[in-house]
């Protein structure tokens, strides 16, 4: 999650809380079908949550490992075409096998590679007494799909991230209509109990801090999420945290 997605969430974690710790003085507000609505997306959110940061982890797994298949493949071609040119002067019917370049993308290479398996089988033998592995070819074949494969899990790996990103943003979404019905019940069921009033305004701040001056800060409401972002209002000069209240 985004920083301020995250902040969110953790408000309406503390909502939950709230609603549920003081029961026995919201009474009716427990049984407004918004409390189970609004409970049950942050569950879900929480586990997207986690889904996200499982992704992250993944997808930096297998940029790590495409990487070293790629850096791995690149110098077994090189080697392969550096004895196909030294090794032409003698065979000529050698076809010239080009190193890949530097910058090619992880797809063309993969392609490039099998090109290559395919060009050089006929010369397997030239290979073979120039120094190579009897299994260079099925070596080299092996190291394009492996590649091959690790592209194909990454973008799967993205569209999950993707997905599990789009599910916070409704879910957030979804969470801020919830509340919307909710914080006025609480409003009035909490009428003349300033204390737990005052701590309802609180567990509803999200503060984030931003650029406006270096000790500056303004605070959000878990009503505003990022999906819809509120401006806080003005306030007094001796003011620094202006305040935008859940509505």
């Amino acid at each position: 999650m985004k920083g301020v997605q995250t902040r969110t969430l953790e408000a309406y974690q503390r909502i939950v809380g709230f609603l549920t710790a003081n029961g026995a003085v919201l009474g009716a507000v427990l049984q407004l079908a918004a409390v189970a609505t609004l409970t049950g997306i942050v569950a879900t959110l929480m586990g997207s949550d986690a889904e996200q940061e499982a992704a992250i982890a993944t997808r930096k797994g297998l940029s790590h490992q495409a990487k070293t298949l790629r850096a791995a493949l690149v110098a077994t071609m090189r080697q392969i075409a550096a004895i196909a040119a030294d090794t032409v002067a003698t065979i000529p019917q050698l076809p010239g096998l080009a190193a890949p370049a530097s910058n090619v993308s992880n797809g063309a290479l993969v392609g490039r590679a099998n090109g290559m398996v395919d060009a050089a089988t006929p010369y397997e033998q030239a290979f073979i007494a120039a120094g190579l592995p009897t299994t260079f070819l099925a070596d080299l074949s092996a190291a394009a799909t492996k590649l091959s494969e690790a592209i194909t899990s990454q973008g799967m790996s993205k569209s999950q991230r993707v997905k599990a990103t789009q599910g916070v943003a409704s879910g957030l979404k979804a969470a801020r209509a919830q509340l919307k019905i909710i914080d006025p019940a609480v409003v009035q069921a909490l009428t003349g109990n300033a204390p737990l009033l005052k701590q309802w305004a609180n567990v509803k701040r999200i503060t984030s801090k931003t650029s406006v001056s270096t000790t500056a800060a303004t605070t959000t409401t878990a009503a505003a999420d990022s999906a819809a972002p509120v401006s806080a209002p003005h306030a007094p000069a001796t003011t620094s945290t202006p305040e935008v209240k859940a509505a």
